[in-house]
């Protein structure tokens, strides 16, 4: 029989040393090198062109000066657009931590093309639904600005006794959202034109209209504030009532804690209705009003007398029990062991 002949790795090799079955090596021709490297780097480069691009807008690097001569613009779309970005760059840059440098909001070519647009807003006297919200939207705007000087005469007119109580109540809430920031720069809105306005405001017959007086003076630190937030302890709406006191509050005052009484005792028989005969928005207005009073008791808690302590910290025990919401009551919770543990303030 025959046998298989075998194969001899070293015989069967060719004269190069290259086994039979491999093609020849030839050297990467440029189109290889190209799409090998060429190719992904462009790529690379476009996706971190987009990336930088959708980052810059996320961080507010807008054209504020393009935005400001659209709003200027006759087409109404256009002017509108330019509005919405303005104002959409305003409230991003207010969430992002403050950054060295002027900001879009101390930009005063910017508050004013806002100021002169929403006073064309408020010369129409019957408007529609949709001029309504835009005159709503503008005002919130003029809030996120701090140049006051600047978007004071929109301000001023929109507080108005000739404008709805519905421009008027928006227009005071403009005024708080600068002055809440300007505090928490240990600022102070110190422009005794909107002091007068708020006065004014603090009389109205409108409930709606002082309890928001109310609400922007208490962010407003001063001799003036305090002395009329300590009138509106007296006003005969609750809620106007509890904002003078929370106001007093900020600035370590005691003048409002026979609110803040009255206060916990109405909110302790709030807790202990019927969950199902208590509506939606009557809720979250008590607890609305519950949290800022036990806030207000807990930053009050180390200057208060030993008797008003005591006699506060067993209120809240009481409230804790009777709450059901989990939260609102760790919150209380924590103020009652601040009232239970703080040494002993201004004696009584």
């Amino acid at each position: 029989m025959s046998e298989i002949p075998s194969v001899d790795s070293e015989s069967a090799r060719p004269a190069d040393g290259l086994p039979e079955h491999l093609p020849p090596v030839e050297p990467p021709s440029a189109g290889f090198i190209v799409q090998l490297f060429l190719v992904p780097a462009v790529i690379v480069a476009v996706v971190i062109g987009v990336y930088l691009l959708f980052g810059r807008m996320a961080a507010g690097d807008t054209d504020w000066r393009q935005l400001v001569s659209d709003i200027k613009s006759d087409n109404s779309n256009i002017r509108w657009r330019a509005a919405l970005n303005l104002a959409e760059a305003l409230d991003a840059e207010g969430r992002r931590p403050a950054k060295q440098g002027r900001s879009l909001a101390e930009i005063p070519e910017i508050a004013g093309a806002l100021n002169d647009l929403t006073l064309q807003q408020l010369q129409i006297r019957t408007p529609n639904d949709e001029q309504q919200q835009q005159l709503q939207f503008l005002l919130k705007a003029l809030g996120r600005t701090d140049v006051i000087d600047a978007i004071w005469p929109a301000l001023q007119e929109a507080l108005s006794p000739s404008q709805p109580t519905e421009t008027r109540k928006q227009a005071l809430q403009a005024i708080a959202m600068i002055a809440g920031r300007r505090r928490e720069r240990q600022q102070s809105l110190d422009s005794p034109q909107v002091l007068d306005a708020l006065f004014d405001a603090a009389a109205e017959g409108e409930p709606v209209l002082r309890l928001h007086a109310a609400f922007a003076l208490g962010l407003i630190p001063g001799g003036r504030s305090e002395l009329q937030l300590t009138r509106m302890l007296e006003d005969p709406d609750s809620k106007t009532r509890i904002n003078a006191a929370i106001g007093l509050a900020r600035a370590s005052s005691l003048g409002g804690l026979p609110v803040f009484r009255d206060a916990v005792r109405d909110a302790l028989a709030w807790a202990r209705e019927d969950v199902s005969q208590t509506t939606g928005d009557r809720a979250f207005e008590q607890q609305l009003i519950l949290r800022n009073t036990v806030q207000a008791l807990q930053q009050l808690a180390p200057k208060m007398p030993t008797d008003e302590r005591r006699e506060f910290a067993s209120q809240l025990q009481e409230l804790e029990e009777a709450v059901r919401d989990t939260g609102l009551r760790l919150q209380i919770k924590e103020a009652r062991l601040e009232l239970e543990q703080s040494p002993a303030g201004e004696s009584a």
